[in-house]
C-alpha cells in the first residue's frame, strides 16, 4: 500500500502572469499564469491551457480561513479544486492572493469569487487595465506526497510534480544561478523548478521542486545529483 504523507510548506516561483478582465466580479483584481513552467514549456508547446488562477484579497487572510472557506465552498458549488495562498509581485507592487488549480472553465471564476465575498473574504478592487508581466510567486500550500526513497518525493495531487531535499536554503538569486549551472550544456535539462520548504519533524526543510511531463525516479535522481553538487561547491 502507498503511504501518502502530508507537509504544510511554501514555494517561490517566477512566472508571467496575465489579467482577467472578464467575467469576473467587476473591477477585482484576477491573474492567470498562461505558462506555469516557463522552464519545461520553452522546449515543449503546450498541450493543454492549465488554468491557474490568482485570486487577489484585500487583505491577509489567516489560512485556517481560507482552508475553511474554499472546502465550504467546494462543498456548496459541487466544485472540486485544490489552493494555495499568498503573495505575488507585479512591478515591484505586492498583492495577497489564493491560488486556484482544477476549475473546468473560466465561467466558475465569478460565482467562485462571489462565495469568497459570502464567507468574508474581500477581493482587491482594481482597474481594468490590462497587464500581462512577469511576477514573484509565493505561495503557502499543503502538500500530499508519496515518498518514493529518502529525501524524494512525487506528489499525489498535482501530476508531473516532484520534490527532493537540498541541505541549506537558498536565496532567489542563488537559486536562479544555480538551476542555469544544472540546465548548462545538458541534454535532459527539459523541466521546469522552483525552490521552497516543507515544514516537518519541527523544522524547515528546504527544498527544490521538479515539474516534467515524463518524470521518473532515475530522471529525478540525475536532477537531484547536478543540484546538490552545485550546492556543495
Amino acid at each position: 500500500m502507498t503511504k501518502i504523507i502530508e507537509h504544510f510548506g511554501l514555494i517561490s516561483k517566477e512566472e508571467k502572469l496575465s489579467k482577467i478582465t472578464d467575467a469576473i466580479v467587476p473591477n477585482t483584481g484576477v491573474y492567470e499564469a498562461k505558462a506555469p513552467y516557463p522552464g519545461y514549456y520553452d522546449y515543449f508547446q503546450k498541450e493543454e491551457k492549465p488554468l491557474y488562477i490568482y485570486l487577489t484579497t484585500k487583505t491577509k487572510y489567516s489560512s485556517e480561513k481560507i482552508i475553511r472557506s474554499s472546502y465550504e465552498i467546494q462543498e456548496y458549488l459541487d466544485c472540486k479544486f485544490s489552493i494555495a495562498w499568498g503573495t505575488i509581485k507585479i512591478y515591484h507592487k505586492k498583492y495577497n492572493v489564493i491560488r486556484i488549480l482544477g476549475l473546468e472553465n473560466y465561467g466558475q471564476i465569478k460565482p467562485l469569487q462571489e462565495e469568497y465575498i459570502k464567507h468574508g473574504i474581500e477581493p482587491r478592487k482594481t482597474s481594468k487595465k490590462k497587464i500581462k508581466a512577469q511576477s514573484i510567486i509565493k505561495l503557502h500550500k499543503l502538500f500530499q506526497l508519496i515518498k518514493i526513497e529518502d529525501d524524494v518525493y512525487f506528489d499525489n495531487i498535482e501530476k508531473f510534480h516532484a520534490y527532493f531535499y537540498i541541505p541549506k536554503e537558498l536565496t532567489w538569486e542563488q537559486f536562479l544561478a544555480i538551476t542555469k549551472k544544472v540546465k548548462y550544456n545538458w541534454d535532459k535539462s527539459m523541466f521546469d523548478a522552483t525552490v521552497g520548504y516543507f515544514y516537518t519533524d519541527f523544522k524547515l526543510q528546504d527544498i527544490i521542486r521538479i515539474y516534467n511531463k515524463n518524470i521518473d525516479k532515475e530522471y529525478l535522481q540525475l536532477i537531484k545529483e547536478k543540484y546538490l553538487s552545485e550546492i556543495n561547491r
